[in-house]
């Protein structure tokens, strides 16, 4: 089924409705003058546009139309609440308006982002070892991105032992020197841990054993 055009002939006051052919193509035959013509499509934005027809004048008009956005996209950033720094290889999980399940994890750099949600109401759930989980919920307008980044919370540590170092390498830099890698070993250490350096938490990878 092409397109529909609706042209108003503002001269006469008449309308005239014309539809396209396979290949998008149409003619209208209109009186000298002014007019106004729109053109929907079920699936895509309304075309419009003013103009006027002078005599015998042929005008070759063309227009482009955007399809609807049928879908809408959560996405955002999860960071640690204690330290401000990102949190990667979060599991962030979406159930959209049609009940369908969605996942992915968080980057490097704390970011995510889930596509191909039905707009409506969604539900949303971040979780990650050693952290409490984070929920949310809201509503997706169709071509929209709804933004979620939550700040987990250290899961409770109260039966955690007290960490201890035995080891630095390297044991020394000297100043000036480039970036490097701090490889702190001993025992009692948990993957939520955080290592502060001249007063500021470093980006961690925790290895067990």
């Amino acid at each position: 089924m092409g397109a529909m055009l609706t042209i108003y002939d503002e001269t006469t006051g008449t309308t005239t409705t014309v539809q396209t052919d396979a290949p998008g193509h149409f003619t209208a035959t209109i009186v000298p003058g002014d007019f106004d013509l729109t053109v929907t499509q079920p699936g895509y934005t309304t075309a419009a546009f003013h103009g006027t027809a002078n005599g015998s004048q042929v005008l070759n008009l063309i227009f482009s139309l955007t399809p609807v956005p049928t879908s809408g996209e959560v996405a955002g950033t999860v960071t640690d609440a204690t330290t401000g720094l990102p949190i990667s290889q979060a599991t962030v999980a979406v159930v959209d308006a049609n009940s369908r399940s969605f996942s992915t994890l968080t980057g490097s750099n704390g970011n995510y982002a889930i596509t191909g949600l039905t707009p409506g109401a969604f539900t949303i759930t971040v979780s990650r070892s050693g952290y409490a989980q984070a929920t949310g919920n809201g509503s997706l307008p169709a071509g929209g991105v709804a933004i979620f980044s939550p700040a987990l919370k250290p899961a409770s540590t109260q039966n955690n032992p007290v960490p201890q170092a035995t080891a630095l390498s390297p044991s020394y830099i000297l100043a000036g020197s480039g970036d490097f890698v701090l490889t702190v070993s001993g025992s009692n250490f948990v993957n939520t841990a955080v290592i502060h350096f001249n007063n500021q938490a470093l980006v961690t990878n925790f290895v067990s054993g």
